[in-house]
């Protein structure tokens, strides 16, 4: 996927679905800078917090840290870059890769391409590579189940992160709308948030549900 590309899909995350500075209530990653989490990456968080580093230098970071360490991202870009945005925004996010990533192998094992004991939310070679080799057709079906599986990634990534369920909500609606944009081949959307009803449906759907559901 050429570079051009791959900074949009970083501007993204950063300029809609991580911002700026948050210290949010519950989140375990601590206070964040860009999404760069205090906790897990405390050095990268100061430069990007204290000014010194630049824009360039957070999209750098976010290429090397969490794009680079996925299995076949360039080549999973190139064919279909609406998943490989999900992984890889999952990826910045807690367990939301493994969660992907285990909706994906479900959808194979219905294909018939994997097997149930295939399934374990880990994005490897093998899952990677009979990904890869479906046709147009079969993607599209995966991205169905994914989007599909809405519910689920929502509940399982808030007992993850800790962060409140209609926060992680929209969070997750905007991964899946820049998916969708990118799926149908649509100029890259610089402000895609949730409507006021949209947040609305999120929060009255999981306020006080029990978030102990494991999609993995």
């Amino acid at each position: 996927m050429p570079q051009e590309q791959k900074q949009k899909l970083v501007a993204y995350l950063i300029d809609v679905v991580e911002g700026g500075y948050a210290n949010l209530e519950g989140d375990k990653g601590g206070e964040t800078m860009y999404g760069i989490s205090s906790r897990w990456f405390p050095k990268a968080f100061a430069l990007a917090a204290s000014g010194e580093w630049e824009r360039a230098d957070v999209e750098s970071f976010y290429l090397r840290e969490f794009a680079g360490k996925i299995v076949l991202f360039d080549q999973l870009m190139a064919v279909d870059p609406a998943v490989a945005s999900l992984l890889f925004m999952g990826k910045v996010h807690g367990n939301g890769i493994k969660d992907y990533t285990t909706v994906i192998q479900r959808s194979l094992v219905g294909m018939g391409k994997l097997s149930d004991s295939d399934v374990d939310g880990l994005w490897g070679p093998q899952t990677a590579t009979t990904y890869l080799n479906l046709s147009n057709t079969e993607r599209e079906e995966v991205m169905a189940d994914i989007v599909a599986s809405r519910p689920l990634l929502i509940a399982s990534r808030q007992s993850a992160v800790g962060i409140h369920p209609t926060g992680i909500a929209n969070r997750i609606t905007r991964e899946l709308s820049f998916a969708r944009e990118v799926q149908k081949r649509e100029e890259t959307p610089r402000s895609l948030v949730p409507s006021d009803r949209e947040s609305y449906w999120v929060s009255a759907e999981h306020q006080g549900a029990e978030f102990s559901i494991k999609i993995g």
